[in-house]
């Protein structure tokens, strides 16, 4: 990634990465080694068979971190269980050994029929959010059945090279929200700063869908913040939702107007713009009934 120095470090914190695996094991044993300093609690989750087995909130420091994830009375029992290991959220993770109990059998998880891309910043990265579970990017994905492939990355913009060198994972669903940080920041100089983001987001658009074929493009614009309606680098965030939109028509891209999904009103936000936990649910199940089928 050229342009900010932060981006290739919060590139590398995960968001909506796990373990996924079969297995009759009567307990896991878990040794990550973590890097990073972005978020001040892990936001390590497990379930089984679907549903929540144990969560883990400690104090994110850079080091190992071992946990016994899952244990169950050793009755004799070969149940397979579906165990989800989802890693910790915003750091940068490295597994070393993943432990079984003696004799356990271990099978692959089938895939989902359904792909979902995500493309953002911070806020479909999930900074805020209390763990990878609870970003709106992996409820969507939940909610339509999908595998998650969450390529948002804290403070980016709408970067027209980074689009054009996406991984070819064959998604179904692609989701591409920026422009807070454009607008912002100012990534963009000069007059007609709304123009000039719309005018990089028509040309990383081109680049994107030569590398996501034909699967369905939708676009988000900026979600609300508590200072959208200040002028900055002369616009407003409503100007520069204008532009985006009309932009991704051109492309040929579906748009969804991200101030319909987010209530104006600060009790959704964690920070006044990153939405909380409950924020993340909300866009999740409007952006999930906006899609439809």
């Amino acid at each position: 990634l050229v342009g900010d120095p932060v981006w290739p470090r919060c590139a590398r914190g995960c968001s909506g990465i796990e373990l996924r695996l079969r297995t009759d094991a009567t307990f896991i044993d878990l040794r990550l080694r973590l890097w990073g300093d972005t978020r001040p609690r892990l936001g390590l989750d497990v379930e089984v068979d679907g549903r929540w087995q144990a969560s883990w909130r400690d104090e994110a420091a850079p080091g190992v971190l071992e946990r016994r994830v899952f244990e169950i009375q050793d009755r004799g029992e070969t149940t397979l269980r579906t165990v989800r290991i989802h890693l910790p959220l915003g750091l940068e993770v490295a597994i070393e050994p993943l432990v079984l109990s003696p004799g356990a059998r271990v099978e692959p998880v089938a895939p989902a029929k359904r792909r979902l891309l995500c493309l953002g910043d911070s806020i479909t990265q999930g900074h805020k959010a209390g763990s990878s579970c609870a970003t709106w990017a992996d409820q969507l994905a939940r909610l339509r059945g999908a595998d998650l492939l969450n390529q948002g990355i804290a403070g980016h913009v709408w970067h027209p090279e980074f689009l054009g060198e996406v991984p070819e994972w064959h998604p179904d669903l692609v989701m591409v929200a920026y422009g807070i940080n454009d607008w912002s920041r100012r990534t963009v100089s000069g007059d007609g700063i709304p123009g000039r983001i719309a005018a990089r987001a028509v040309e990383g658009l081109a680049l994107l869908r030569r590398r996501i074929g034909t699967a369905r493009l939708v676009v988000m614009t900026p979600l609300w913040c508590d200072f959208a309606d200040q002028d900055r680098n002369g616009c407003t965030l409503a100007d520069v939702r204008s532009a985006l939109a009309q932009a991704a028509r051109q492309a040929g891209a579906e748009v969804i107007d991200g101030a319909s999904i987010l209530p104006p009103d600060p009790w959704w936000h964690a920070d006044g713009l990153h939405p909380n936990d409950a924020g993340m649910t909300l866009i999740a199940t409007r952006l999930h009934d906006r899609l439809g089928a």
